[in-house]
């Protein structure tokens, strides 16, 4: 996974920034400059929605802490798409232990990684570096306008319509010029990550916990779609309401209609590797 790859070079080179809407910053926020970070402290859900309009060219990071924590996250999935912003920046949320709120609700706000309380500083430090080392590789690899913010400019000489409709062509285009030449990179990690994740469905439906489903399902989803991998991130988006209803109403997958979905899964991920290889190797000999 991301987080065991060695990420030896350290927060202070990236020279990040994180927007952080918390009542009381302390002691994250001194955790967090100590490894020479920017930032921005913001104490309400308005003056945050604020700051990000006006500093996301600069922001890598939105991390919070507060009861606000979903609707502030879907307040700015609204914005990022409203305004069409080229980059949707990570999102991640510390919440107290033994919250009320489950997981998979934080994930289905927008919410990119949860963090409980009591924060280890070793694992935050993990995870913000792990963030903000692919903010900075997918900032890097955009364009510039004449103002110096970044732009979205589609390579259409990346097209290869052979690989739809298990590749969707314009999501594909889409991601190829946002991660320009570090794509490769991008498309091997997602293979590297992804069989982890259908192996944790398998073990939540063998343990009779929908709970442990839902999480992976809902990152498959996510993470498939932005490589264009479409009918991969439908079949997991159907194992994330699903599970996600039989948990709310205490149900267990006495059908087998899981079961059977994993199996689409797990055919749709080998169709999507195979398609993504072949359109990586498509591209090494088009360069």
């Amino acid at each position: 996974s991301l987080m065991s790859r060695d990420l030896s070079e350290g927060l202070l080179q990236h020279n990040a920034h994180i927007l952080f809407l918390t009542q009381n910053p302390k002691p994250e926020a001194g955790m967090i400059e100590k490894w020479g970070v920017d930032v921005i402290k913001i104490e309400n859900m308005r003056i945050a929605i604020e700051a990000y309009i006006k500093k996301k060219e600069k922001i890598d990071v939105i991390l919070m802490k507060c009861d606000e924590c979903c609707a502030l996250s879907s307040s700015l999935q609204r914005i990022m798409k409203k305004e069409h912003d080229a980059l949707r920046l990570p999102i991640i949320a510390i919440v107290p232990e033994g919250s009320e709120t489950s997981q998979e609700h934080y994930l289905g706000a927008g919410i990119d990684e949860v963090i409980v309380e009591p924060i280890q500083e070793d694992a935050l430090y993990a995870i913000l570096e792990k963030w903000i080392m692919m903010i900075k590789e997918t900032k890097d690899a955009q364009p510039l306008t004449d103002e110096g913010k970044h732009t979205m400019s589609i390579d259409t000489s990346a097209s290869f319509q052979d690989f739809q409709p298990i590749l969707d062509q314009e999501l594909l285009d889409e991601a190829v010029s946002m991660a320009s030449s570090k794509f490769p990179v991008v498309v091997e990690y997602f293979l590297e990550d992804t069989p982890g994740y259908i192996e944790q469905i398998t073990q939540g439906l063998d343990d009779n916990d929908l709970e442990k489903v839902i999480p992976p399902a809902h990152t498959i989803k996510s993470s498939s779609r932005q490589l264009g991998a479409v009918q991969l991130s439908d079949t997991a988006e159907n194992i994330e309401a699903k599970a996600r209803s039989m948990v709310e109403e205490g149900l267990q997958d006495q059908t087998g209609e899981l079961s059977a979905l994993l199996k689409d899964l797990t055919r749709y991920y080998g169709q999507s590797e195979t398609a993504l290889r072949e359109f990586v190797s498509h591209m090494g000999d088009k360069n």
